[in-house]
């Protein structure tokens, strides 16, 4: 979870699933700094709000997410660990079943899970 840029006043957190954690050295040439300088950065798949599900303080009950399919260009980014605010489990809504929709085939994308196949979510 980590807090949405101002200008997306729906949600003020937006909701990811990590993918990988990366540490690299990078010499940033746009600011004259030949010495290279150590990031830590996340790869993440995004979630978004469910619009058909009702959720929040005045419902008393959470909001449900899903994930973006990846058609969307903001379904993956990047994003400093920094910018973490809390993990969390997140308990997954069976009822609604799965799909195959959201990224085609298999995809490093898409993190094994027991009892799903290769290719669903």
């Amino acid at each position: 979870m980590y807090l949405t840029p101002q200008e997306d006043a729906l949600h003020p957190f937006g909701y990811t699933q990590i993918i990988g954690v990366f540490h690299a050295d990078v010499v940033n040439t746009a600011d004259g700094n030949s010495k290279p300088q150590s990031m830590e950065f996340l790869w993440v798949r995004r979630y978004r709000l469910d619009s058909s599900y009702r959720g929040g303080f005045k419902r008393k009950r959470y909001h449900r997410i899903e994930f973006i399919p990846q058609s969307d260009p903001d379904a993956f980014r990047f994003l400093n660990p920094d910018e973490v605010i809390q993990g969390a489990h997140l308990i997954p809504a069976f009822a609604s079943g799965r799909t195959t929709e959201l990224l085609s085939g298999e995809s490093i994308g898409r993190l094994p899970r027991d009892g799903l196949e290769a290719d669903e979510d």
